[in-house]
Formats: structure tokens, sequence, C-alpha cells
């Protein structure tokens, strides 16, 4: 509280050792209203460091990037040197060409169905419910193969490695079929065995990670999978559009399929071989 002296003309404040910044008993002391003034600055009992210091630590970007980069190489430094496993490597080129090209049959679907029914006039009139029936096919097919490939898999004997080389080499003939018969039923069929073929491949990531490299390293192995996943397909997409732009022709796109899931088959096998 404050309080003036009349005689000496001078001001003075009550305050407790609490509220400055040394440590000692709490008791009151008198200090003059100038000296008060004078230590306005100190940091408050609730502050943990002085208003000077708190602002040159806000502008220390150097400490906070060093930080940040430190941060970064302790959680990729040693996911990458995983890379220096060659069947991790063999894994990781398998799911490379299998997603590469995986959607893109799904993808340029609708309009290889379109272009049919528009160059044959003995067709009916395309229709949107043509497109929808041959997608819904596939996306049901594609959802009952990962069930089934997870419970054949459950079988000691069996090995995912296996099921999904078939399921790739499969699926590349499928590509191939429609690429090359033109007729709505080929595409109703060959959509139906194309979601069939693709739902091992996208199902038995963990199986097989697991049955390569055990559960300890599950967590990184599969970060650098679904990583290996996202880019191809995304990567994959671009290329069939730019594929499509300069032969203006569908068929190389679905024969470019066919070859990658073919060759992603066949590292497949090799991993096995590894092993």
């Amino acid at each position: 509280c404050k309080y003036e002296n009349n005689e000496e003309e001078s001001s003075y404040i009550l305050m407790r050792k609490d509220d400055l910044p040394v440590s000692g008993e709490s008791s009151y002391i008198d200090i003059s209203l100038t000296e008060y003034n004078n230590i306005s600055s100190l940091p408050q009992p609730n502050q943990t460091s002085w208003p000077e210091q708190q602002n040159e630590e806000n502008h220390e970007p150097d400490s906070t990037l060093k930080n940040i980069t430190s941060t970064l190489s302790d959680i990729l430094v040693p996911h990458f040197k995983r890379l220096s496993n060659p069947l991790l490597l063999l894994y990781l080129l398998y799911k490379c060409l299998t997603y590469f090209v995986i959607h893109l049959p799904i993808t340029f679907l609708p309009d290889l169905i379109a272009s049919f029914f528009n160059e044959n006039s003995n067709t009916p009139e395309f229709d949107n419910y043509n497109v929808g029936y041959v997608l819904s096919i596939l996306g049901i097919c594609n959802c009952v193969s990962r069930l089934l490939a997870g419970y054949i898999c459950d079988f000691p004997k069996i090995n995912a490695l296996i099921v999904s080389a078939i399921a790739a080499w499969m699926a590349a003939v499928c590509s191939l079929v429609m690429a090359h018969y033109a007729s709505y039923e080929a595409y109703f069929i060959c959509a139906a065995a194309y979601g069939l073929c693709i739902g091992p491949l996208q199902a038995l990531s963990v199986t097989i990670l697991c049955d390569l490299f055990g559960t300890e390293s599950l967590a990184a192995n599969l970060g650098l999978d679904m990583f290996t996943q996202g880019i191809s397909a995304m990567l994959g997409i671009l290329f069939g559009g730019v594929l499509y732009d300069i032969t203006k022709s569908y068929t190389w796109i679905y024969n470019f399929a066919a070859i990658c899931l073919a060759c992603g088959g066949t590292v497949c096998c090799l991993s096995l071989i590894h092993i």
C-alpha cells in the first residue's frame, strides 16, 4: 500500500519481499517510490525470466532451426538406413511397380467404355448406367477379395508373397483383355476379375512385412511401404494421362499397366528366392 510522508515530502510503498526477484523469508520492507519505479521492469512472480531475456529467446531462429533439423534427422535417418537391406528394396520395388499402374485400368475404364459405345454403331446408345454397373461390380469384388485374401493367408502353409504374385499376374491378364477385346460383356467380366485380383495386393501388405522382417520393425517398414504406395500411385495417374495425350489411345495405357503388373509379380517371387 502507498503512503506519503508530508514532512520529508517523499513517497514510499510497502511491499512484500516475495515480490522482489530475491530469495529470503517473507517480510515487509520499505522502499522509496523512486527505487520502486527503477525495478518496475523486474519479472513478476509468475515469470520465469527477465523481459529482455525473453525477447532474446524469441529472436533465436538458429536454435529453433537446429532443433527442427535434429528432430527430423532422428526420425528420417533410421528409416533410410533400412534401405540398405536388399530384401526391403525388392519389396519396395514390387510395390512401386504395382501401385504405379494399379489404378490406371480403373481410372480410364469409364472413358474406355464410352469410346467403345461411340465407335460402334451396332451397340445401344451410351448411358452412364453402363459405366456405373461395371464400376460397382469392380468395387464389390475388390472388397470380397480383400476379405478372402486375409482368410486364406491365415493358413500356415499359404505364403502371402505367392498369393500376391499370382494376383499381380492375373491382374495383368485382365488389363490385356480389356485393352484388346472391345465389348461391354468383356469389360464387365474383366472389371470383376480385376477387382478380385488387386484385392490381395492391397490387403496383404502387413502380412508380408511381418513374414519378411518380423513384427519389431513393422511400424517403420509399413511407413516406407505406405510412402512408396502413395508416391507411385500419384505419379502413375499423371503418367497415364500424359501417355494418352501422346498416343490418343487407351490401348497403350492398359498394355503398360499389364507389363508393370507382370513385372511386379516377378519381383515379388524374387523376394522368395532371396529369403
